[in-house]
């Protein structure tokens, strides 16, 4: 969610940062912060994320996005950034590849299969 948004507020795309809640509210950047601060400045953007990581969580994430193919990865959404070191692979390091075989992808700290792939909806 955090390099999504940040993504997409380096781009000007402030329509675009949109996260759901549990209950199914949306939490959009520009309206919310067009009633909150009037401004859609750094400080507002900040506030923003913090009620974004109050209410939306993996699981309300995985609801607003679409399953990928095999060939297009995607992790498990971060308040904060944190990199995976390849321990298997330094030539990948930080990157893995996904054993199409056994429809896994090992990582030292999580084991994800294929179906657990998902992204964002193309626009």
């Amino acid at each position: 969610m955090r390099l999504r948004a940040e993504y997409c507020y380096a781009s000007h795309d402030w329509a675009a940062i949109d996260f759901y809640t549990e209950r199914g509210v949306r939490l959009n950047f520009l309206e919310w912060s067009r009633h909150n601060s009037g401004s859609a400045g750094r400080s507002s953007f900040d506030a923003y994320l913090t009620k974004v990581f109050m209410y939306c969580s993996t699981r309300t994430l995985e609801k607003q996005l679409r399953p990928k193919p095999r060939g297009g990865i995607s992790y498990m959404p971060a308040q904060d950034i944190h990199l995976v070191k390849n321990f298997n692979n330094a030539g990948l390091n930080p990157w893995y590849t996904a054993d199409t075989t056994r429809g896994l992808i090992e990582t030292p700290e999580w084991t994800f299969t294929i179906n657990q792939l998902h992204g964002w909806p193309e626009k």
